[in-house]
């Protein structure tokens, strides 16, 4: 767990607030300590690590969240699988709402709708970059990705970031003038 003090912002500065004390702190029932339950924050900032696999392992698995799209039946599907294998996300044309709007299920504007569905439900849940790694080059997958282009989507996540192994702050007394 994360747990970070009691501060207060500003566009320059991060500084404890100086007029609250323990004692407001405990009559109002604010916490000293602020804990982030949310469990993709890391994720997010790049910092969770990610799953490696074998080198050549196959489906691959180095995602945070990975895109899929695939014909299922008469219907096509998109869905937003997270790592550990949970569906986030997901659109289809089985869904009477889509399905009502489309002359065909399977066509390649079928494919473009779905992703500007998907797009959508992405931005709702605070996702937005994710690693999408199509199956075919046909004109439904490159509509697809057009409609998730446009809507501001990255097909591509952001990399991990490497442990840093530091410490925090300068040794003025080791420092050296220039």
């Amino acid at each position: 767990m994360i747990r970070r003090r009691f501060f207060s912002v500003t566009a320059n500065a991060c500084y404890p607030l100086p007029t609250t004390t323990k004692q407001d702190m405990k009559k109002y029932g604010v916490s000293e300590e602020f804990v982030n339950r949310n469990p993709r924050n890391l994720e997010m900032l790049g910092i969770a690590h990610k799953r490696r696999g074998w080198k050549f392992q196959a489906p691959r698995k180095d995602f945070y969240h990975e895109l899929t799209l695939y014909r299922e039946g008469q219907h096509t599907v998109a869905k937003l699988i997270h790592s550990s294998g949970k569906c986030i996300v997901s659109a289809s044309t089985k869904e009477s709402a889509i399905s009502q709007q489309l002359p065909s299920t399977t066509d390649v504007n079928a494919c473009y709708n779905i992703g500007r569905v998907i797009a959508h439900r992405c931005h709702q849940v605070g996702i937005d970059s994710m690693m999408f790694v199509p199956d075919g080059s046909g004109e439904a997958v490159k509509r697809f990705e057009e409609a998730l282009l446009s809507s501001g989507i990255q097909l591509e996540e952001i990399d991990e970031e490497p442990y840093r192994d530091y410490e925090i702050g300068t040794d003025y007394d080791t420092a050296s003038p220039s």
